[in-house]
């Protein structure tokens, strides 16, 4: 079938361009759409360092895993953050195949986090390794250590002071989120960051 011609009504893309419509390099949505490719590499490149489990996984513990996770990064942020969640493609009591991508990647970036902030203070003081976690034991183990977390007020502390600090300087309060508390800050990298504001 020939080609029509152009509509001579309409204006003509400039070559190599973004088509009508379509918002600029620096407009909000290309900025949105970066941010979120970000965080989509970043989780995925952490998923790919999840271990194959040595022992099919109990989908039970994933989920308690899940709910003492949301409930960890809501202490540290005040819940400005959205919850995990995840459901499993396969129905069945067992799950033999590595930690979800939707919570793995966000427990080592937890993990990552919990590694720097301070200046690394709280590096080793809590003994779980996603990349260790290939059974329910270890599921188990994480789970506890988040526990833990989510009440080390010293720990916590030093999730905000970053956020704390600035607010001071500029003579304001910090802004907090829905339960009062602070959003989580630390001394994470940008990509970081990304991938904790686009965890879900």
């Amino acid at each position: 079938m020939p080609q029509l011609p152009p509509d001579p009504t309409q204006p003509m893309p400039e070559r190599g361009g973004p088509p009508p419509g379509a918002g600029g390099p620096g407009s909000p949505d290309a900025v949105m759409a970066a941010d979120r490719q970000v965080g989509a590499q970043k989780r995925a490149m952490l998923a790919s360092t999840a271990p194959q489990p040595s022992k099919p996984f109990s989908t039970k513990a994933i989920q308690t895993l899940i709910k003492q996770f949301n409930d960890t990064v809501e202490a540290f942020s005040g819940g400005v953050l959205p919850d995990v969640t995840w459901e499993p493609m396969e129905k069945g009591a067992k799950w033999n195949n590595p930690l979800p991508e939707e919570i793995y990647a966000p427990l080592a970036a937890m993990r990552q986090a919990v590694d720097v902030v301070g200046g690394g203070e709280f590096k080793g003081a809590y003994q779980f390794q996603p990349t260790e976690i290939t059974d329910d034991m270890g599921v188990r183990k994480a789970t506890a250590e988040m526990m833990k977390m989510s009440k080390d007020k010293k720990l916590i502390a030093a999730m905000r002071a970053p956020l704390n600090a600035a607010a001071g300087e500029a003579g304001q309060e910090a802004p907090s989120g829905p339960s009062g508390r602070a959003p989580m800050q630390s001394n994470m990298s940008p990509d970081d960051k990304a991938l904790m504001a686009n965890m879900k």
